[in-house]
């Protein structure tokens, strides 16, 4: 959303539910991979923003964010380098359904060489 703008938690679960994130440990949400890739552990995770980081679903009417965080652990359970590609997806389609920005760790927008530069990092690290 735009400067000053909330996220509602009714929307954020929905559109959370339609890209395959699902409430799990931790009170956050967790993405366990798509068809040959489903996983047991999360491939990826989201939280809000705000301390402490967590959701209520059962209150989710009631819930509001400016933002959200997504991360992801290396190394993960399968390669990094898949997972982030994933992970950057669902990212920009999460962004595109709440009329959102996706922003780096300094919270500016992530742009192609943003992008470049973290696949880099992921290939030294895996």
């Amino acid at each position: 959303p735009g400067d000053g703008e909330l996220i509602s938690g009714q929307t954020l679960l929905q559109t959370l539910q339609e890209l395959d994130m699902e409430i799990g440990p931790l009170n956050i949400f967790h993405h366990y991979g798509v068809g040959e890739m489903k996983m047991d552990e999360p491939l990826f995770s989201l939280a809000n923003m705000l301390e402490p980081g967590v959701f209520d679903v059962e209150n989710m009417e009631n819930f509001a964010t400016p933002g959200l965080t997504m991360f992801m652990t290396l190394p993960g359970i399968i390669d990094g380098q898949v997972v982030f590609e994933l992970m950057l997806n669902t990212a920009f389609r999460l962004a595109a359904l709440l009329k959102a920005d996706v922003c780096d760790e300094k919270r500016t927008l992530l742009d192609e060489e943003k992008i470049e530069i973290i696949r880099t990092s992921i290939t030294v690290q895996d």
